[in-house]
């Protein structure tokens, strides 16, 4: 049986056991899921808004888990009772609750959001003890109905990470208008994901030159993901990666990239025999008990040698058990499979983590050479990551080499290779290899 709300929405009935979470009492994840696909199919626009309670699991490990159940129970009770007003409360699995209500304005949401952080900062207490709470928060304006709920919960939760790890728990909106952009991105985020699930159709990789800093001769690529149809035309990675990290669907994606990624590059080990292909692994991946061996896998599968393989990390691992990438690094160097993190210096934990991961390569983010060529600054600053790096034992590349000034001065420095449009722009594998063929091209250097 069903009811509605007042802007015009079914729901499942409280007395539907199926569609409850017995601790807080709220709807749960199996309600939340149909109930933003009825909203979609009944093209109701809304406001759907993503919390969740920061650091519960210390809160359990301090307290004890029934003082962490107390603690949900009481934020679903609030969140209940300020929210009732504008829609509906979901406990959605662990520290994370969602609301659906009708279409609000910004300043509502932040308001309603705000009120909450300051409650559970000042006024909130359990058993006599005073808790101090905060929290993360998403929100997306329902504007676009050609998706569906998966793709919806995706976004929400890309939105929610940044709002984590970016933004100190202040509230990230990922949509904050009815605009046609915004409908276009939603849109086109469903119809990427819908891709994955047909066998990854429309995707394609590009492969941008690394080079011997020293001798500029070609050593390798790093692969880069790419997605194209007919309606939304050619997107860069940055407009879908993000989102999608966390939906289910990733690995498969990601499983895609590699064994594309190496039948390209055992054609390049072919004509250049020194040629290692890096290719980049998303969060989502890396948290797979299976992960390790799905790459030894798909190493297999190819015929590929192992030491041609260099899988880029980013300083977002961190948020991984330190211990769970240990092993997965330790498992595959043991195979002669590489390791570089990626983006060094852009985070606050490189140091801690190049202190406790083994890592082949060491990747200096492009911001920190941009004015590399009039600013002392940046100079010592790739100087001082050169050093880091060879401290650790790593090897050390640097993104974004754009001009010959650039190389002259990052060539005295203790870097090993190169990558940039100074040399080329991501091109297919076949461009690549005609490049390399052609001896008088100044970009490239027969092996």
């Amino acid at each position: 049986m069903e009811i509605k709300s007042d802007w015009g929405v079914s729901f499942c009935q409280i007395g539907d056991f199926e569609h409850i979470d017995m601790m807080t009492g709220l709807r749960n994840q199996i309600a939340f899921f149909e109930d933003v696909k009825r909203i979609i199919a009944r093209k109701q626009k809304s406001t759907i808004t993503l919390i969740g309670i920061r650091k519960l699991a210390e809160i359990n490990e301090i307290h004890g888990y029934s003082f962490g159940n107390s603690t949900l129970q009481h934020v679903g009770e609030y969140l209940n009772e300020v929210a009732s007003e504008v829609g509906y409360v979901y406990h959605i699995d662990g520290s994370k609750f969602a609301i659906i209500s009708g279409s609000l304005d910004t300043e509502r949401i932040l308001e309603y959001y705000e009120l909450l952080r300051r409650h559970f900062r000042h006024d909130f207490m359990i058993d006599n003890q005073r808790l101090v709470l905060d929290f993360n928060a998403a929100t997306l304006y329902l504007h676009s109905f050609d998706v569906d709920e998966k793709t919806i919960y995706s976004c929400l939760n890309y939105s929610y990470s940044e709002s984590k790890v970016r933004h100190q728990g202040d509230m990230v909106i990922f949509s904050n208008s009815a605009s046609d952009d915004n409908r276009f991105r939603l849109e086109r985020l469903h119809a990427i994901r819908d891709a994955i699930v047909d066998g990854c159709k429309g995707f394609y990789l590009l492969f941008q030159p690394i080079m011997n800093a020293k001798t500029e001769k070609f050593v390798g690529a790093e692969s880069l993901l790419r997605w194209r149809n007919d309606k939304y035309g050619s997107v860069p990675p940055d407009e879908f990666i993000g989102p999608l990290e966390r939906d289910p669907l990733f690995p498969e994606l990601g499983k895609w990239i590699l064994k594309q990624s190496l039948y390209a590059a055992k054609e390049m080990i072919e004509v250049c025999p020194e040629f290692i292909i890096n290719v980049n692994l998303s969060y989502v991946q890396l948290e797979k008990a299976d992960f390790a061996d799905t790459v030894l896998d798909i190493v297999k599968e190819v015929g590929f040698p192992e030491g041609h393989l260099c899988l880029e990390i980013t300083e977002r691992c961190r948020l991984l058990d330190i211990g769970l990438l240990s092993r997965i690094i330790e498992k595959l160097h043991s195979h002669g499979i590489l390791f570089a993190l990626d983006d060094f210096g852009t985070g606050f934990s490189a140091i801690d983590i190049i202190k406790k991961l083994s890592f082949d390569t060491i990747k200096i983010d492009r911001g920190f050479i941009s004015n590399i060529e009039k600013d002392d600054k940046e100079r010592q600053l790739v100087g001082h990551f050169a050093g880091i790096a060879g401290t650790f034992g790593a090897k050390v590349c640097v993104e974004g080499v754009e001009s010959n000034g650039m190389r002259d001065i990052l060539q005295h420095f203790n870097v090993n290779s190169f990558q940039g449009y100074l040399y080329s722009k991501p091109v297919p594998i076949y461009t690549m290899m005609d490049l390399l063929d052609e001896e008088t091209n100044n970009k490239f250097k027969v092996c």
